[in-house]
């Protein structure tokens, strides 16, 4: 193995087939533009794609006959995917409301959490800050709200100031409440039952727990990255899911100003 001070070095001396592209959010425009002018067919890019939509919009145009998958890296957990054909088969019915816990910024923590409610129950068609985002920062910690499917509210709480990493997702249904723990490693599901007692109204089960597919998406993306170039098809997260959830995002931080 061969460490380069300067990318553009290695693209230069080495023969690439597949090219990670993870510096710094700020350095991911230019380092991609640049490696488009190489004989590289695939790529994975770390997320966001850009500070900037207009960016991330070009890089969609010149990439296009390219494989280029972007890491929210909860779409290689198989685990998630049995999930979401849960609710496309209307297992907990509709989606009532859910909250979202996260730490840091919007753009690049709250965003696994938006990529990951539109992976398993569809787009959102509106939202907005709660709380006010310093101007000038490039990304907030913010409280905001998602409105999904027409009426369905989904509130993202910031954990700033509690000195500690989480990343959880509460889902109330009609028949059911599904909670993703620890990252992603964990899903609860509860299912409705009748009070035992006085059988007058209907209440959660205790939930059942399941460890998550969650150690080997890495490994799972670049193999289908491979299958991808040497196949056809596409990745489980493409560069339009990359977009759209910077599109989000930003509109959030920019309400938030």
């Amino acid at each position: 193995n061969k460490l380069y001070a300067d990318y553009r070095e290695l693209l230069e001396e080495e023969k690439v087939d597949i090219l990670s592209i993870c510096l710094p959010t700020e350095y991911h425009y230019r380092v991609f533009k640049d490696a488009l002018n190489y004989d590289i067919d695939a790529f994975f890019v770390e997320k966001p794609l850009s500070y900037n939509f207009e960016e991330a919009e070009e890089l969609i145009n010149i990439s296009e006959g390219k494989v280029v998958a972007v890491n929210y890296f909860r779409r290689w957990n198989p685990s998630f995917g049995r999930l979401k054909q849960e609710f496309g088969e209307g297992r907990y019915g509709r989606i009532v409301k859910a909250q979202v816990f996260y730490t840091k910024g919007v753009i690049h923590n709250a965003s696994h959490a938006i990529d990951l409610l539109r992976y398993l129950v569809g787009e959102p068609s509106g939202g907005r800050c709660i709380s006010e985002i310093p101007a000038g920062a490039e990304d907030g910690e913010a409280d905001f709200y998602l409105d999904f499917n027409g009426d369905t509210g989904v509130y993202f709480v910031n954990t700033q100031g509690c000195g500690y990493n989480i990343f959880e997702i509460d889902i109330l249904a009609e028949r059911g409440r599904v909670s993703i723990k620890q990252r992603g490693q964990q899903i609860e599901r509860f299912d409705v039952i009748e009070e035992p007692f006085y059988k007058k109204f209907d209440i959660i089960e205790e939930g059942m727990v399941e460890e998550t597919e969650w150690r080997n998406c890495t490994t799972r993306a670049i193999t289908e990255i491979v299958n991808c170039r040497l196949h056809g098809g596409g990745p489980s997260c493409t560069m339009v899911d990359g977009v759209r959830v910077l599109e989000i995002s930003l509109v959030v931080v920019e309400s938030g100003r």
